[in-house]
């Protein structure tokens, strides 16, 4: 609606007028640029995009409150990550500097040594430090070969400073998981989310 007011103001002045006063054509003109450039970011953000593979189950499963769009900008910060047995995500006691989803495999929980609970796919490491501030509470060994995507704590809190509806977004993911199992939930019978 603004791009059509714009463009009729724009219009009416430079036909009006016997002399247009390059100042008022300057900023008309870039009045109406800017609201182009917005109409079609806008129309960017409706188009249909798709997932495929690990990202389309990530999505589904964890991330189903976020748009497509919304989810490739938070996935375009992480890398994915593959690991081997005894690969360590986390140390008891140490910072939290990155945040981990399990997408397939299992990882074994230990606190002061002993062993607390087996996590499987779908399991988030590092949310509740990255959230809080704490250290890690257990540490957190792989015990099958597995498959994650690795988030960079620092750039996430930049990221999401920047974007608060995408971080809203990713706290109701991890609160949804809190609230559908145990914070230690044993591993399901398959290694990796179902699609």
């Amino acid at each position: 609606m603004t791009i059509i007011v714009s463009a009729i103001l724009f219009a009416i002045s430079f036909l009006s007028s016997d002399h247009v006063n390059r100042a008022s054509l300057v900023s008309a003109a870039l009045f109406l640029l800017v609201n182009i450039l917005q109409l079609l970011l806008g129309l960017w953000e409706l188009y249909p995009a798709t997932l495929h593979g690990e990202k389309r189950t990530l999505h589904d499963f964890i991330f189903p409150n976020l748009t497509v769009s919304a989810f490739n900008r938070l996935t375009r910060l992480a890398r994915w990550r593959d690991g081997k047995p005894g690969d360590i995500l986390a140390i008891q006691g140490s910072r939290v500097t990155e945040v981990v989803i399990l997408l397939k495999g299992s990882a074994e929980v230990e606190r002061d040594g002993g062993h607390v609970a087996t996590l499987g796919a779908g399991a988030i490491i590092g949310e509740m430090g990255a959230l809080s501030a704490q250290p890690f509470s257990s540490t957190i060994r792989l015990t099958a070969h597995s498959r994650c995507l690795v988030w960079k704590k620092d750039a996430l809190d930049h990221f999401f400073a920047c974007h608060p509806s995408i971080a809203s977004g990713f706290q109701r993911a991890f609160i949804s998981r809190l609230q559908a199992t145990p914070v230690f939930r044993p591993c399901p019978e398959s290694d990796e989310l179902q699609g």
